[in-house]
């Protein structure tokens, strides 16, 4: 009897809930923090096949070391067809990572839409850039990658 109320109740809250999501557009503008947090707290590992179990942000310290001065933001990587058609921004979660005043790595990763906000799947590499002051900048979008890349251009 409990049982059968419990759940009568809970559905009740779902369809409700449900009902005043569908009425509201989904504004990305007021999920900044927990965009970005979603983003650093992917799984390299779910991200690109071969690397560690161990979530973006931390990977990407650890690549970078101790000294690097990190700043995330969003932004739009390009637009995409939506399921129904229509173009649509999609979500980018941007890392740079600074060493001195001269060199830096950035990743973008894309996490959704702006209309549809963070997608079910996992992130996807657009970018990752490696610059150093007076070198042409080397890019790929394959994480595993990056660590030569730096390693590239930190001996220049």
């Amino acid at each position: 009897m409990y049982r059968y109320i419990i759940i009568s109740v809970l559905m009740v809250l779902a369809l409700s809930s449900d009902s005043s999501a569908q009425g509201k557009a989904w504004n990305w503008k007021h999920h900044k923090p927990e965009i970005i947090d979603h983003a650093k707290k992917y799984l390299v590992s779910d991200i690109e096949n071969g690397l560690p179990r161990q979530q973006f942000a931390k990977w990407f310290r650890a690549l970078m070391g101790k000294d690097a001065k990190f700043r995330s933001r969003i932004t739009d990587c390009g637009w995409e067809l939506s399921a129904d058609g229509n173009r649509d921004g999609t979500m980018c979660v941007v890392v740079d990572a600074q060493l001195g005043s001269d060199f830096g790595t950035t990743v973008y990763l894309q996490v959704g839409t702006f209309s549809g906000g963070i997608a079910a799947q996992n992130a996807i590499v657009r970018s990752a850039r490696v610059s150093t002051e007076g070198e042409p900048s080397e890019s790929t979008t394959t994480l595993s990658k990056l660590p030569d890349l730096i390693d590239s251009m930190m001996s220049k």
